[in-house]
């Protein structure tokens, strides 16, 4: 159903397998660019997840943290 008023877009940002230094610094500095209010950040683990292959773990955690948009860092 259409809300007249929307949630604001918050966004879960995490660490993927492997990740670099580089890589995490990138993934924090969207986290300050986002603010503390709108983004969630989970980087204190790694977490074994494929995005494009099975999206059933984001989900769950976006469905958790009322988010709307993620970014998984791993290369």
């Amino acid at each position: 159903m259409p809300k007249i008023i929307e949630n604001p877009k918050r966004s879960v940002i995490m660490k993927g397998r492997k990740s670099s230094e580089l890589l995490n610094t990138l993934l924090r500095e969207l986290h300050k660019m986002r603010g503390s209010a709108m983004s969630q950040m989970l980087m204190k683990r790694s977490h074994d997840l494929a995005p494009l292959e099975d999206g059933s773990l984001i989900e769950r955690i976006s469905t958790n943290y009322d988010c709307s948009l993620f970014a998984v860092g791993s290369h």
